[in-house]
């Protein structure tokens, strides 16, 4: 549990540069940091030694590779994804789609040439993952994860009263309109965010325990809540400027964040191991 709550708060000191590095002043940065870290399902997990904090600091550590990869010619930053996807992939296969949605936009979105040398940085790690999962899975026997219904994961995921990602994470619900302004303003990024969610989300869906269970929340939705969290920063930002309305998004964004706040209080109030005896 020690690790799980070292991960987390790593989750946040990655996302708080993250914040920086987008231009946030440090008070604002902070601010969303502690909203990720006390307001959404991540302060659940950081009890929790399944692996959920670790795929949440992986994905946003690839995410943020990638940007630098895609921004210019670092060897540095290339192995940081290549490593960090596949880790990734080695926590939590199922996220492989995410690893390759990020790589496709790194394909998408770099303008200088991609060389042997970067290019095998980021793919020579991602493999040595991806044979680390299937020797280990042939030598215990490991079966597939067994399939779902994908609308109904789906549905879950983000429409049901028992496993939202917005019922859990309240501050998500300022996502879709804030990745609509950064659709106008930084498509790249807007990209990068709606891709690798929905990659998240659909490698979840699909599966038969798509709610992962017995959690507090979407555990399996868990690792996009940063990426979504930065949008809505970065709109917040933007929208802070104007006296009216910044006064109404902050306005906003405090009320979310108090129901955010409310929501982990009943979770962390539950011992994890008693937790699916306290619901059931």
């Amino acid at each position: 549990a020690a690790t799980a709550a070292a991960l987390a708060a790593l989750v946040g000191g990655d996302f708080f540069g993250l914040l920086r590095r987008d231009g946030l002043s440090p008070r604002a940065a902070l601010a969303f940091t502690l909203a990720l870290a006390f307001a959404t399902p991540l302060v659940w997990f950081a009890r929790v030694p399944d692996g959920t904090a670790l795929a949440t600091l992986l994905v946003l550590a690839a995410a943020r590779a990638a940007r630098d990869v895609v921004a210019a010619d670092e060897r540095g930053a290339a192995l940081t994804l290549g490593l960090a996807l596949g880790a990734l992939v080695v926590v939590q296969p199922t996220l492989l789609l995410a690893a390759l949605v990020l790589v496709a936009w790194c394909g998408l979105h770099r303008h200088a040439r991609l060389g042997a040398g970067v290019a095998l940085r980021v793919a020579a790690p991602l493999v040595a993952g991806l044979v680390v999962v299937v020797v280990h899975r042939f030598y215990v026997g490991a079966a597939a994860e067994p399939r779902g219904v994908l609308v109904q994961g789906l549905d879950g995921l983000l429409l049901s009263t028992g496993k939202s990602v917005f019922l859990y994470a309240p501050l998500l619900l300022l996502a879709p309109p804030s990745i609509v302004w950064l659709w106008r303003t930084h498509r790249a990024d807007a990209q990068l965010i709606l891709a690798v969610s929905a990659a998240v989300l659909l490698a979840a869906a699909q599966l038969d325990d798509w709610h992962g269970d017995p959690t507090w929340g979407p555990r399996r939705a868990v690792p996009l809540v940063p990426l979504g969290l930065e949008a809505v920063a970065l709109a917040w930002s933007a929208r802070s400027s104007g006296r009216r309305e910044g006064r109404r998004a902050s306005a906003a964004l405090a009320l979310l964040t108090a129901v955010g706040i409310a929501v982990q209080t009943v979770g962390i109030s539950i011992a994890p191991a008693t937790y699916l005896g306290a619901v059931t």
